[in-house]
């Protein structure tokens, strides 16, 4: 769940101790200085004082530091010693929220060693509140409980806030949840209590303000600058009421069943008509020697159920939504099928990353594509200690590998595949799978030895609008992931973490208020270890692009 961008930037300050011609391309050489960032923070466009300005960068490093500075009487910040790359910036001032929607996480910048750049302002408005208390069923009020809000703007995207730990009910039942943005907000809590009576801890309904576990009977709370919403009382009934849900999880190809399967259950929210969210996972019901399952005390409402093969499997499983009104469900059938798998292990060639003083722990997503049948999709393989990886349930198709290591902060930091081989004998990284096919032998080298570009977009034609999106994105003929990256509010870009070899650079602008698309493309060559700079030109008057 995500916390409001000063929020973060402030627990992160605490734990640290609190371009000449279009198209060309270069490579700068590397400078020393640390640069400056400056800008005024503002209070409905009046000078705020002593408002902490935080920075930080944006990379997976226990090293990686955090620069800050406090405004002066004129609201004026000068933060230094800020070493070049990818920065967030945003005010430290959690009762309050940066009025501009597009930034209300902050703000991103690329940052070249020795840059001094001004005029980084921001202007803040204070967040509204809304308070209650949280009881059970007697009337007794329910203690350190974490209070969710769910937000139902549609235009102002809607999402699932949470504030756990820092905004909890404290020994009155009673909660403040302040420093919240202008929006219109659904109230929940799911009582922790409740869990030994359900069949996963994840599955607990959460209750809505006043007191339903249906979201779309849930009252919606209207915020604004500097109100507050008060006796959003929640009351939590003691006991769910709760039925049974029965199946069996079967081979589709035998109708013989699947044994020792992890059932794993998602409840769905409805936000509103357009969309929803989902919360769940694994329970801890496994089939029996028949395959058969069962669930006690499930709680009224909409749910997807599906079935985690056992480990080092090849299983398709065929996942099914069903609806808990008033009593129990039963007769539900889970479908396997094999699918093929490709197996293997991954080791680090040279020398290892700069946070790597433990030892490391890799990661490997496979991404399979059939043109033919119109599918793609992507994720994860399991993976040992050692090193070793198993990626079962594949379709037929072409699969390609990426991978890289898991950093201290719990980032997934991407390696550069060096080469991929076979039973010794090397392969490109883009291997074909034919019906279910047991690919084993597989040996992923990475190497952390990789290059950058850094970018700048020049604007012809026109001006970008507060409403549009200018995206970076590089692909590479052997690479089954595009490189992106947004690029700041200077024009400038930075991708990194990519090997050496020739891109396709794409600017990529989009707007939708009046609705426009461009872009430029350009193809980029990648030396290890350098950077490369390279200047793009955007030409806003150009309709021909899709």
């Amino acid at each position: 769940m995500r916390l409001p961008c000063n929020v973060l930037i402030l627990s992160l300050l605490l734990a640290a101790a609190f371009c000449q011609s279009a198209n060309s391309q270069t490579n700068s050489e590397k400078k020393t200085d640390r640069a400056t960032i400056s800008g005024k923070v503002t209070i409905k466009g009046k000078p705020a004082r002593s408002i902490v300005v935080g920075v930080r960068l944006n990379q997976d490093n226990p090293s990686a530091q955090t620069f800050q500075a406090k405004t002066d009487d004129d609201g004026i910040y000068h933060v230094t010693g800020i070493p070049g790359g990818s920065v967030s910036i945003a005010p430290v001032a959690p009762a309050f929220v940066i009025s501009s929607v597009s930034e209300s996480w902050g703000r991103s910048l690329i940052v070249t060693e020795g840059d001094t750049i001004e005029g980084v302002d921001f202007n803040l408005l204070r967040g509204g509140v809304i308070t209650g208390k949280v009881t059970d069923a007697d009337g007794s009020p329910i203690i350190a409980q974490s209070v969710s809000l769910l937000r139902v703007d549609r235009d102002r995207g809607s999402g699932s806030y949470g504030f756990p730990h820092m905004f909890e009910t404290d020994d009155r039942g009673i909660y403040r949840v302040f420093g919240i943005a202008p929006g219109h907000y659904k109230v929940s809590v799911s009582d922790q209590r409740l869990d030994s009576a359900t069949v996963s801890g994840r599955s607990v309904p959460a209750t809505y303000h006043p007191n339903t576990t249906d979201s779309t009977k849930a009252a919606i709370i209207e915020v604004g600058e500097g109100t507050e919403a008060t006796q959003v009382d929640i009351t939590v009934s003691r006991s769910i009421e709760g039925f049974p849900v029965t199946g069996q999880v079967i081979d589709r190809d035998t109708n013989g069943p699947v044994v020792n399967a992890a059932i794993s259950l998602m409840r769905i929210t409805v936000i509103d008509a357009n969309s929803t969210s989902g919360s769940g996972g694994p329970t801890d019901v496994r089939t029996d020697a028949a395959g058969a399952f069962r669930l006690d005390k499930v709680p009224p409402g909409k749910y997807d159920i599906s079935a985690e093969p056992p480990p080092n499997t090849s299983l398709i499983v065929e996942p099914i939504r069903f609806d808990v009104v008033d009593s129990e469900v039963s007769g539900l059938v889970i479908k396997t099928s094999a699918g093929a798998a490709v197996s293997g292990t991954v080791v680090l060639e040279g020398s290892a990353p700069d946070f790597a003083d433990k030892p490391l722990r890799f990661w490997v997503s496979v991404d399979l594509r059939n043109d033919a049948r119109g599918f793609g999709g992507n994720g994860p393989a399991e993976m040992k200690a050692d090193g070793s990886f198993h990626a079962g349930g594949l379709s037929p198709g072409v699969l390609r590998f990426s991978a890289g290591v898991w950093g201290p902060t719990g980032n997934a930091r991407r390696l550069i595949i060096s080469r991929i081989e076979r039973d010794g004998v090397a392969q490109p990284n883009a291997i074909t799978i034919q019906g279910t096919e047991q690919i084993r032998g597989i040996r992923i080298v990475l190497s952390s030895s990789s290059g950058a570009i850094r970018g700048f977009v020049r604007v012809l034609n026109g001006n970008l609008s507060p409403t549009g999106h200018l995206v970076a994105t590089l692909k590479g003929s052997n690479d089954p992931d595009e490189h992106g990256t947004q690029v700041d509010p200077r024009g400038r870009f930075l991708i990194e973490s990519v090997g050496p070899g020739t891109y396709e650079l794409t600017i990529h602008y989009y707007d939708s208020a009046p609705r426009k698309f461009v872009e430029t493309k350009q193809s980029i060559t990648v030396t290890a270890g350098e950077t490369t700079e390279v200047v793009m030109t955007l030409d806003l008057s150009d309709t021909t692009k899709p």
